[in-house]
């Protein structure tokens, strides 16, 4: 076969061409530590490494997210200390305020330090993270949820949310807590609303006994609400009966010929009815709850009405019973609170941990597919550069090859 000068000029060529192009393409491998410099040198790889990046991002997020919400529960721990460290120092007051000698001037001190630990607690009740949002107003973050109103009660103004910050895959963790659960945790006397009235109802008079044994709200609870009917009503007396509100109702009281203005008692509670025609009443037991901050409002009251009587003295005293009784719940629902701080930590911690694992998995699947061997990838340059070398060496020798050199 005859190879013409040209043919040998065109291959030398074209080899040299490859050599050169595959050792740029080395050199870029080299420099950028990446084996895959561009999808087409492989679509399915491409394709993985591109899932890949994403499942980091998100890993990266998580990060993210568990920082915050360490911040913020860390915060919220230690403001719930705070509180109990100024709890404590009205505990200690109220047992100073229990003795017999003080003077009214003497208690005016009491109830002043007081006052400061009042604002000192409101203070930390409406404390804010680095971002401006306020750990206790529930899920409205940018809420101010304790203020004060005029005649030196309290108002909550955030909600019963919780705001949830996701920290891995499947799984978020509350990052913050209502202040109502939180705080207002003292119960106040139990009520009872009159629901659904028919009839003439002007003159139902309805009330408790004894609030603090809660008869009725265990009677109300065990037999839902209560619809009390009125009938056969004279000017000399009436009749009435009590159902629970089950499906069909269940007669619990039956009473025949009441006399209008004598009370009738029934779970503890205490039933008069003076009306003039037939009338059904729907009764709710209704307890509200307030915070440390009415319970010290209560004591600075307590401790700045002057005492002048035996009277007097025995409403002081039980004011601070009230006071002992509402701080003892106040830091067993903090003890509580913080005790779920802890879980909750424990599980960002664990969840910090598996996304710690999970990742560095990742990475190590997308090593595998983007990576470069350096080692492999310099033996190949140099064997490539040894072969350009070689060819550009050939080919300065053979191009000058003749058949006029043999004549």
């Amino acid at each position: 076969m005859r190879i013409s000068t040209l043919q040998t000029f065109n291959n030398a060529v074209d080899q040299m061409q490859q050599n050169q192009t595959r050792l740029a393409e080395l050199q870029q491998q080299i420099s950028s530590g990446k084996k895959l410099l561009r999808p087409s040198d492989d679509p399915i790889a491409a394709a993985q490494i591109l899932k890949l990046n994403r499942e980091v991002a998100r890993l990266d997020k998580f990060e993210d997210n568990i920082d915050v919400t360490n911040r913020r529960l860390q915060l919220e721990e230690l403001t719930l200390d705070q509180i109990n460290t100024a709890t404590d120092r009205i505990r200690e007051l109220t047992i100073q305020a229990g003795n017999g000698t003080l003077t009214n001037e003497d208690r005016g001190f009491l109830a002043a330090e007081v006052r400061q630990l009042q604002d000192q607690i409101m203070g930390l009740m409406n404390t804010q993270d680095a971002s401006g949002e306020y750990l206790f107003a529930g899920s409205l973050g940018f809420e101010k949820p304790f203020t004060r109103n005029g005649d030196n009660t309290f108002s909550y103004n955030g909600d019963d949310g919780q705001r949830f910050i996701q920290v891995a895959p499947e799984f978020s963790v509350a990052s913050t807590d209502s202040g109502r659960s939180a705080f207002q945790v003292i119960p106040d006397e139990i009520g009872v609303g009159v629901l659904g009235a028919a009839g003439d109802v002007a003159n139902v008079a309805v009330s408790v006994t004894d609030p603090d044994d809660g008869t009725f709200a265990a009677f109300s609870e065990a037999n839902g609400d209560l619809v009390v009917e009125f009938s056969n009503v004279t000017g000399t007396s009436y009749d009435y009966k009590v159902y629970d509100t089950a499906t069909p109702r269940n007669e619990l009281v039956s009473v025949t010929g009441a006399v209008p203005g004598v009370p009738e008692t029934f779970g503890g509670l205490t039933l008069d009815y003076t009306g003039s025609s037939d009338a059904t009443v729907t009764l709710r037991a209704e307890q509200s709850r307030h915070s440390i901050l009415t319970t010290a409002e209560e004591l600075i009251t307590a401790l700045e009405t002057p005492i002048s009587s035996d009277l007097e003295r025995d409403e002081y005293f039980a004011a601070l019973d009230r006071v002992f009784e509402g701080l003892d719940i106040s830091q067993t629902a903090n003890i509580q609170l913080r005790t779920e701080l802890g879980a909750r930590q424990n599980s960002v911690e664990s969840s910090a941990d598996a996304n710690a694992d999970l990742k560095l998995f990742t990475e190590s699947a997308l090593s595998q597919l983007e990576d470069l061997d350096y080692a492999e990838a310099l033996s190949e340059f140099a064997l490539q550069e040894t072969a350009l070398q070689a060819a550009q060496s050939t080919f300065a020798r053979v191009s000058q090859l003749s058949l006029f050199n043999f004549l």
